[in-house]
C-alpha cells in the first residue's frame, strides 16, 4: 500500500550525501513551531526546558534510527510502506489516517501563522478598517493565494521550497535572537522573573510543543533510501555504480558472506543464533546523520527558545514574533519572511494529505481516485475545514500541542515501538522454530551428537534461543508505546481542560 510521501517518489532520485541527507532532515524537522519554543521555556524554566530539549532530542534520534534500521531489513522506501510490511493492512491505514490528520492540523496552524505574520503589516500600512481584521486577513490571502495553490497535482518545486522555508527560518532565528539580545543587555532589564526550573503544572502544557519540534520521521526513510552506500561528511559522494538497495560490503565477496540485497530478503529473519547481525558501513552512516541532524535542530531550537525567554521571562507568547513592537521595521521583515512561508508551506502539506485521501478511499472501495473533479472537491473541502478552524481558533500553541501530542506521538513513539516489539516476537517465534529443528527426531541421532564433542553438531546444538522476556528490543518497544500513551492523553487532558497559564 503506498503511503503519503511515497506520492512524492515518481522518479529516481540520486544518492544523497551525508550532508545534503543532514540538511533534508533538519529542513523536515524545523518549522513555525520554532516560533513556540520560548513559550515552552517559559512554561519550564530555563534549565529544565533545555535538558528536556535535550531528553526529547535524545529519545526521537534513538527512534529515526530504528526506522533505519527497519528500513534496511526489510527494503522499504517509505514509513507507511515499511509500516505495511511489517504491521500489515491495518497498521498501513492507522498510518494513514495519522498522516492525514497530521498534515490537516499543520495547515491550521500554517493559516493562523499567516495572520499573525501579515495583519500588523496591513495595520502599519492602511489603520485599522473590516479588510485588516484577523479573520479578513487569512480568509483574503487564503482564497486569493493559498487556495490556488493547492490545487497542484505536481510538487517539482519541493526541494526550492524546502531551502526557502529553511532559510527564511533561519533568517527570522537571527532576527529574535538579535532583538531579543538587545532587551537583555538593555539598562531597563530585569532578569528576576527567570527560572531556571518552574515547579509548575505548567510544565506539562509545554512538553508536546516540544515533541513535535522534532518530528521528521515521514521522512527518514525517504532518506535512507537516496542515501550513498558509504557515507561520509568528509568527502565526495560514492559514485553512482552501486545501487541504493546493494550492500556497500560486496566488493570481492566470499560465498558464505554474500547475502542478498534487501528486497530479496524476507519480510522477518529466521532468527535462533542467539547473535547480532553486524551493522553495515550505510547504517552506521545514517546513525551518524541521525545525531547530526537531531543535535543541530536542537541547538536551533535552544537558541531562539532561550533568547525569546529571556527577553520576555513572564509575557512570552506561542507566536514570540507577537512579543515585539508592530512598528519595528526588522520584526515586519520577520513577520513577512514567516508569512511566505506559511504561504508555500500550505500546499506542500496538503499534497501528501490528497494521497491519504486517496489511499483511503482505495481501502474503502477498492478504487483510487483521480481527475480533475476529485482534485478540486477534495481541496475545496480540505481548505474550507481548515481555515474555518483557523479563523475559531487564534491559540497557535494549542495547534501545535494537540498536533504534536496525537499525531506526532503516534509517528515518533507509537510506530516504532510496536516495529521494536513485533520484530521481537518475530525473533522469539523463528528462535523456537529453529530450536525444534535443531532437536534430534530419534535417540540413536541424539547420541551421535553428543559423541562429535566440540564438533559441529555441538556447536550448533549450543546456540541459545531468542528469548522474548529478556529482550531489549521488546522492552524498548514497550517504553517507546507506554510513554506515547501518557503523552497523548496528557495532550487531550490539558487541552479539554486547560492548566493554568506559567
Amino acid at each position: 500500500m503506498p503511503g503519503a510521501d511515497m506520492l512524492l517518489q515518481e522518479a529516481a532520485v540520486p544518492a544523497g550525501t551525508a550532508r545534503s541527507s543532514v540538511l533534508t532532515l533538519i529542513n523536515s524537522a524545523v518549522g513555525a513551531g520554532v516560533l513556540a519554543f520560548p513559550f515552552a521555556l517559559r512554561c519550564m524554566g530555563w534549565a529544565a526546558g533545555l535538558a528536556c530539549i535535550a531528553l526529547v532530542a535524545a529519545t526521537e534520534a534513538f527512534t529515526l534510527y530504528v526506522l533505519s534500521r527497519f528500513a534496511e531489513h526489510t527494503g522499504a522506501r517509505s514509513y507507511s510502506a515499511l509500516v505495511h510490511q511489517m504491521l500489515g493492512p491495518g497498521g498501513s491505514l492507522a498510518m494513514i489516517a495519522v498522516i492525514f490528520a497530521y498534515c490537516f492540523g499543520s495547515c491550521i496552524a500554517y493559516l493562523i501563522i499567516v495572520g499573525d505574520s501579515f495583519r500588523p503589516l496591513l495595520l502599519e500600512a492602511f489603520g485599522h478598517a473590516w479588510w485588516t481584521s484577523r479573520a479578513a486577513t487569512i480568509a483574503g490571502l487564503g482564497c486569493a493565494v493559498i487556495l490556488p495553490l493547492s490545487f497542484k497535482t505536481q510538487l517539482g518545486g519541493l526541494k526550492a521550497v524546502s531551502s526557502l522555508c529553511f532559510g527564511g527560518l533561519f533568517g527570522v532565528t537571527v532576527v529574535i535572537v538579535v532583538r531579543s539580545a538587545e532587551i537583555v543587555l538593555g539598562p531597563d532589564y530585569s532578569g528576576a522573573e527567570v527560572k531556571a526550573v518552574n515547579a509548575s503544572l505548567s510544565f506539562l502544557t509545554a512538553l508536546p510543543l516540544v515533541v513535535f519540534g522534532f518530528q521528521c520521521h515521514t521522512n527518514v526513510v525517504t532518506v535512507w533510501e537516496e542515501l550513498e552506500p558509504r557515507p561520509s561528511f568528509f568527502r565526495t559522494a560514492t559514485p553512482p555504480a552501486i545501487t541504493p538497495h546493494t550492500p556497500a560490503d560486496t566488493e570481492q565477496p566470499q560465498p558464505e558472506q554474500q547475502e542478498p540485497p534487501p528486497q530479496q530478503q524476507a519480510a522477518w529473519p529466521v532468527p535462533g543464533n542467539g547473535q547480532r547481525r553486524a551493522k553495515s558501513e550505510k547504517l552506521v552512516g545514517m546513525a551518524r546523520v541521525v545525531a547530526a541532524a537531531v543535535a543541530l535542530t536542537g541547538l536551533f531550537y535552544s537558541c531562539v527558545g532561550l533568547a525569546g525567554y529571556l527577553a520576555f521571562p513572564a509575557s512570552a507568547q506561542s507566536n514570540i514574533t507577537l512579543n515585539f513592537s508592530e512598528d519595528d521595521p526588522l520584526i515586519q521583515v520577520a513577520r513577512a519572511m514567516i508569512g511566505l512561508i506559511q504561504v508555500a508551506a500550505y500546499p506542500v502539506n496538503h499534497f501528501p494529505a490528497r494521497g491519504a485521501v486517496r489511499d483511503m478511499v482505495h481501502l474503502a472501495t477498492g478504487r483510487s481516485p483521480a481527475g480533475a473533479s476529485f482534485v478540486a472537491a477534495e481541496t475545496l473541502a480540505f481548505f474550507g475545514a481548515t481555515l474555518g478552524i483557523a479563523l475559531v481558533c487564534d491559540d497557535l500553541g494549542n495547534i501545535f500541542k494537540l498536533v504534536g501530542g496525537t499525531c506526532g506521538s503516534v509517528l515518533i513513539l507509537t510506530m516504532p515501538g510496536c516495529l521494536l516489539v513485533a520484530y521481537a516476537r518475530s525473533k522469539a517465534l523463528g528462535s523456537r522454530r529453529a530450536s525444534c529443528l535443531r532437536e534430534p527426531l530419534l535417540p540413536a541421532a541424539a547420541e551421535a551428537g553428543a559423541a562429535v564433542g566440540d564438533g559441529a553438531v555441538q556447536g550448533e546444538g549450543s546456540m541459545q534461543p531468542y528469548c522474548l522476556w529478556q529482550s531489549k528490543l521488546f522492552y524498548s518497544g514497550l517504553l517507546l508505546l507506554a510513554l506515547s500513551v501518557a503523552l497523548t492523553v496528557l495532550t487531550i487532558a490539558t487541552t479539554v481542560h486547560p492548566l493554568p497559564p506559567p
